[in-house]
């Protein structure tokens, strides 16, 4: 678990979601460019630190409260206070590893790792089969990543994960989908790409994240050879749930999630609440909870604003959301902890996904 300053340091980044990398910086791997998660639309890389990750998107404007930096082995005082922030002439940008993060011009993390990304996520094929989506969720900006984007069939998914069959850091496969036409139709195409998958690796970890509430669906699932299902909730609070997951049923996605438990098992079902779509903190706690009585455990995850989903979201709730303050995203960590131990639930136990990954949450249990 982190230290509670760097369990700070960590939800600060995750609330900003951004990071300034000046153009013409040299990276040591190309940057993901993801099409779900809070990251879609934009590149980002994976930012390794105190046995922890975060991913942040690179941004190119200097007034950007965090910054990427080349450490150098020894500063002066006098370099202290002359270097510029961003200034990458300067001694703070020596070519060389490790990296530091700086905050407003001055050190915030020492001594940062980036880390290369498999397939979207470090160590996983985490792959996304299509960004198209008949029900719009307003906080989602996949949809409108797939205008002008060439589908992927099932096939070639299957090819791009297999090619990482000899790769020794390919160590789990994660798929998720936007629903292109049903989500039925959705499910068949995942158990294809199990099957494929299981079939050439048999011992690799495999989690789905479909939207589904037909327990036939669930089964399809695990017999195809899938380890891990998420199944997202999206938001803890009903009433905001119908104004921003348009043509979904909440009741019927929680009874998915319950039916899920009796297939899979404890510690392999998880569900995504979002935080920040005007939620209370006992809506979230209470939700949380409600999971863990049911073998759930939930992902607390910070709603990600962008130029795509800021207007719908507005519309829809009446209000412009706002990032979510790194204190909140502590508290709810340490108290979903508190759930978790109590309910013997435990994020460690997840192979797949994102408590796997831990690159976009503060994690319980792991983090804090």
């Amino acid at each position: 678990m982190l230290s509670a300053d760097i369990l700070k340091k960590k939800a600060e980044l995750i609330s900003s979601g951004e990071i300034y990398i000046p153009k013409g910086f040299t990276l040591p791997y190309y940057p993901s460019r993801s099409t779900a998660g809070p990251g879609a639309g934009s590149r980002a890389m994976v930012f390794g630190f105190n046995d922890t990750r975060v991913k942040l998107a690179i941004v190119h404007d200097e007034s950007s409260v965090f910054s990427l930096v080349r450490k150098t082995k020894e500063r002066s005082k006098k370099e202290d206070t002359t270097t510029k922030k961003n200034d990458c002439k300067t001694r703070w940008c020596i070519l060389g590893k490790p990296y530091m993060i700086l905050k407003n011009g001055e050190p915030f993390l020492d001594e940062v790792s980036l880390e290369p990304t498999l397939m979207h996520a470090p160590k996983q094929a985490f792959i996304n089969i299509t960004s198209r989506c008949i029900y719009n969720c307003s906080f989602c900006v996949t949809p409108e990543l797939d205008k002008d984007r060439k589908a992927c069939t099932v096939e070639r998914w299957i090819e791009l994960i297999l090619a990482h069959e000899q790769n020794p850091d390919l160590e789990a496969v994660a798929i998720t989908s936007g629903v292109a036409e049903s989500p039925h139709k959705t499910v068949v195409d995942m158990v294809k790409i199990i099957k494929a998958v299981r079939d050439r690796l048999p011992k690799i970890p495999i989690g789905v994240e479909p939207y589904l509430t037909a327990k036939e669906d669930v089964d399809l699932l695990f017999e195809a050879g899938a380890d891990e299902i998420k199944i997202n909730l999206e938001t803890p609070n009903r009433e905001i749930f119908d104004k921003v997951c348009h043509g979904m049923v909440y009741d019927d996605i929680y009874q998915a999630l319950k039916y899920s438990v009796t297939v899979f098992g404890r510690n392999k079902i998880c569900s995504n609440l979002i935080l920040g779509l005007g939620e209370t903190d006992d809506d979230v706690l209470k939700a949380v909870e409600d999971l863990a009585k049911n073998g759930v455990t939930a992902t607390l995850r910070a709603l990600r604003l962008n130029e795509y989903n800021i207007p719908k979201l507005t519309k829809a709730l009446g209000f412009t959301p706002r990032p979510v303050p790194p204190e909140r995203l502590v508290y709810l960590g340490e108290k979903q902890k508190e759930i978790l131990d109590k309910y013997e639930l435990s994020t460690l136990e997840f192979k797949t996904m994102c408590h796997r990954c831990k690159s976009c949450d503060i994690v319980p249990q792991q983090d804090v």
